[in-house]
């Protein structure tokens, strides 16, 4: 059979495929540069979402809800705009290609994230608490309550109680925006920033970090909400002890127990039921042997009273000897535990100067320097000195509870006081415990991370004398066999002289010689074991002044801690230098003190 000539046309089955294989590369290729103009616009979109994400949380950082709710409608609007785009048909068609659709499906992704996080997640939660601090009024600081939205009770009464209803549908509101947040933050992990363009790699990383941080922040507020009316009386009255720390006396969870008073909570209304000075607790609770060999350790194997429950820097440890204290006079137990220093009291007292029998006025400004100064000066006699702390104590309450006085800027300062550690809060409730260790606000030893120290004081001579005192720390590297350091240095600012109540008991010392038990806790990798570069963890030798000291040595919650005694003359700098095994210390934890406390950490390699 002859050949076809070899410049004859190609058969029809042939010309269609190649024009169909051409019309196909060609829309790919338009698709490509269709779903390459969306990608940048989706990039755009996501950014200026970030960009108001960023302003969202700079808001809230300072105070400003309402303006961090009007950044967060914007943010919606912007992370709206670019989930439509990447839904778009372009890209949603690119996303089935072999080379492309791994990264446009995880741009959608991204972005549908990113909108629910802002939509259903930070808009409802910003707009609940809106609500809450602006009375229902819409005030704020501009923003209101949105366009169709019915206006909010506010968290206060009128008569200063709180509104427990108002609380419930809130922490509602949150539970929803807390469910979306989980959904969206699965979501945005599963996204790499890997397969995006150089360009846009920092924005999608920055992008899931701030779905998964604002996700996190929610889902710890959502039991917090969750339990709060009920602590607050919404199911029946609730009692708490609250007991005041005083850190002119320095003990490891503040300070000397040493003012009480009790509280009834119904329906959101608090009333002050009793006050009382720390002499009128004498009854014990148990031997601290009962604890364990670990507290034993801490406390010794005499009783516990009042003024030396707060020997463990654990506060659950302390509070549940309160508690056993307080039942042992033949009272109910409390629903909770609250210790509070004048520091933490001080937002209760608002703008006013208030006139306290028996001694001096106070107020927000002074109360600091009036319970823990000016009242030894000033009020002669333990009974008159007892009276009148109670009385103050009793004041404040009143002033704080009664008349419509609790106001939105009162409950911010305490939680301002309650961040920087003066108030601690215990509950043998589990879950309301579970909230109060979310918040912060349990006071527990955390647990021991490789390279952590924490300080803790005690004043051993019976004085007032840690409302002069200061405190600051520092740290060294390992230095080939030479251990990481901690170095603290110790100074005794008390004026010449001083009353008998606030001078040290200590027989033989001078009256403004101040003795205090220095403990020193180091966590690790299995305490007391070979750990790191230094060894053992745990302080290996401590020198006071230059001069080594014997330490006393235990472990509480799988900390390692070590005690000694340290003198501090009146105007001289003592120092302290504490040689610790271990890995390089990267965290130190200072006691919260009179004269706010100091630590510099140096950067170690590890």
């Amino acid at each position: 059979m002859p050949s076809e000539p070899s410049d004859a046309p190609p058969p029809p089955w042939r010309r269609r495929l190649g024009a169909a294989l051409l019309l196909a590369g060609a829309l790919v290729l338009v698709l490509l540069v269709w779903a390459g103009i969306a990608l940048a616009a989706v990039g755009s979109a996501a950014q200026v979402a970030a960009d108001r994400a960023r302003d969202v949380t700079s808001s809230l950082g300072s105070g400003q809800t309402s303006g961090a709710l009007a950044a967060a409608r914007s943010a919606a609007v912007a992370a709206e705009r670019a989930h439509e785009r990447a839904d778009a048909l372009p890209l949603r068609l690119a996303s089935h290609l072999p080379v492309t659709g791994p990264l446009l499906s995880d741009a959608r992704a991204l972005t549908a994230a990113a909108d629910t996080a802002v939509g259903d997640g930070a808009v409802p939660v910003l707009e609940a608490v809106d609500r809450l601090a602006a009375g229902g009024d819409g005030a704020g600081d501009g923003a209101g309550d949105g366009p169709g939205r019915a206006p909010g009770p506010g968290l206060l009464r009128e008569d200063g109680s709180v509104d427990v209803t108002a609380l419930t549908e809130a922490g509602a509101v949150v539970h929803r925006a807390s469910a979306a947040l989980g959904g969206a933050d699965a979501r945005a992990a599963a996204v790499d920033p890997g397969r995006f363009p150089r360009a846009l790699r920092e924005d999608v990383a920055a992008a899931r970090s701030g779905i998964r941080d604002l996700a996190r922040a929610v889902a710890r507020a959502d039991p917090a909400l969750a339990s709060a009316p009920g602590a607050l009386g919404a199911d029946g009255p609730r009692d708490y002890l609250v007991v005041f720390q005083n850190p002119a006396e320095l003990r490891p969870t503040g300070g000397l127990l040493g003012t009480w008073a009790s509280l009834s909570v119904d329906d959101g209304r608090v009333e002050l039921t009793e006050v009382g000075a720390n002499d009128d607790l004498t009854a014990v609770r148990a031997p601290a042997a009962s604890l364990g060999e670990e507290q034993r350790a801490v406390y010794g194997d005499g009783p516990v009273r009042l003024s030396n429950a707060n020997l463990s820097p654990d506060f659950t440890v302390a509070a549940p000897l309160l508690a056993g204290a307080w039942v042992s006079l033949g009272r109910p137990e409390p629903d909770a535990v609250v210790a509070v220093d004048p520091q933490g009291m001080a937002p209760l007292l608002g703008d006013t100067t208030l006139e306290v029998p028996g001694g001096p006025a106070i107020s927000a400004d002074t109360v600091v320097d009036v319970l823990l100064r000016r009242t030894y000066l000033e009020v002669a006699g333990d009974d008159a000195r007892n009276a009148y702390l109670s009385t103050v104590v009793g004041t404040v309450f009143t002033r704080a509870l009664g008349d419509g006085a609790l106001t939105p800027a009162t409950l911010a300062g305490v939680a301002r006081a309650a961040s920087g550690g003066h108030v601690l809060a215990w509950s043998p409730d589990e879950d309301l415990q579970a909230v109060l260790s979310g918040a912060g606000l349990a006071g527990a030893l955390p647990a021991p991370e490789p390279g952590s120290a924490r300080v803790h004081l005690t004043n051993v001579d019976g004085s007032k004398l840690d409302y002069f005192l200061t405190l600051t720390a520092a740290t060294t590297c390992p230095s080939g066999a030479a251990p990481a350091s901690l170095a603290l240095t110790l100074r005794n600012d008390a004026p010449e002289q001083v009353p008998p109540y606030v001078a040290s008991k200590l027989p033989g010392a001078a009256p403004t010689t101040h003795t205090v038990q220095v403990a020193l806790y180091v966590g690790g990798d299995g305490v007391g074991g070979a750990d790191g570069p230094g060894g053992a963890v745990g302080v290996d030798a401590v020198e006071v002044a230059g001069a080594p000291v014997g330490t006393a040595s235990g472990t509480e919650a799988r900390w390692r801690w070590s005690r000694f005694d340290v003198d501090l003359p009146r105007g001289e700098d003592v120092d302290v230098t504490a040689l610790v095994g271990g890995p390089p210390l990267e965290d130190v934890v200072v006691p919260t003190m009179v004269r706010p406390a100091s630590a510099d950490v140096a950067p170690c390699a590890r």
